[in-house]
């Protein structure tokens, strides 16, 4: 029926009850969640379902769509995603989705060309930097802010910056970002709740 806000609700509410001793029908419920979770932009608490179910081993090719849908931050449902947009979600499914949003350093290169490939998409520079972050800082820290000259509101790219700075001792950068990241998100706030009692 096109009612995604309710369905979403009812799905948390029977996830919060115990759903079911079903196994099988939890998954296919919690792959709905995790649509639904993406469509109303909630994508912490979608990748903490991405992580749930690859945890039992689902490979189905909803969750792993899913999932890519998780990482580019995308407010779809799969059967929105457009054509012209396939090539670049694939190839990002590819390289990373399927091996659990996890990339080992030899994968850097082919993630690296796809950065080449699609220098203005929106997350991409942000995806790589999570995966840059632990073993090149400098790299990750480089690819936030190219996610920040592409979204500039990129409120996750701006916590990831200031938490780097941070664990440099660069107080002042840090706060700057800070600041910036809770004036948006707090802005975002403010604007769901309107419209939540609109």
């Amino acid at each position: 029926m096109g009612e995604r806000r309710q369905s979403l609700a009812d799905l948390q509410r029977a996830d919060r009850l115990g759903l079911t001793e079903d196994e099988d029908l939890e998954r296919v419920a919690n792959v709905h969640e995790l649509l639904l979770l993406n469509a109303a932009a909630d994508f912490d608490k979608a990748f903490k379902l991405v992580q749930k179910l690859s945890s039992t081993g689902c490979t189905s090719q909803i969750l792993i769509e899913g999932a890519g849908l998780t990482a580019l931050r995308m407010t779809i449902l799969p059967k929105d995603l457009q054509m012209k947009g396939r090539t670049l979600f694939w190839a990002l499914v590819e390289r990373s989705v399927m091996r659990r949003l996890t990339i080992r350093p030899s994968q850097n290169t082919q993630f690296s060309g796809l950065i080449e490939q699609y220098p203005n998409e929106p997350q991409l520079h942000y995806l790589y930097a999570c995966f840059l972050l632990k073993d090149n800082p400098d790299e990750a820290l480089s690819q936030l802010h190219a996610e920040l000259v592409i979204s500039k509101t990129h409120v996750p790219a701006m916590t990831l910056i200031a938490l780097e700075y941070l664990r440099r001792g660069q107080a002042a950068e840090a706060l700057s970002y800070a600041e910036r990241a809770v004036a948006i998100a707090n802005r975002s706030a403010q604007c769901n709740l309107h419209w939540a009692n609109a």
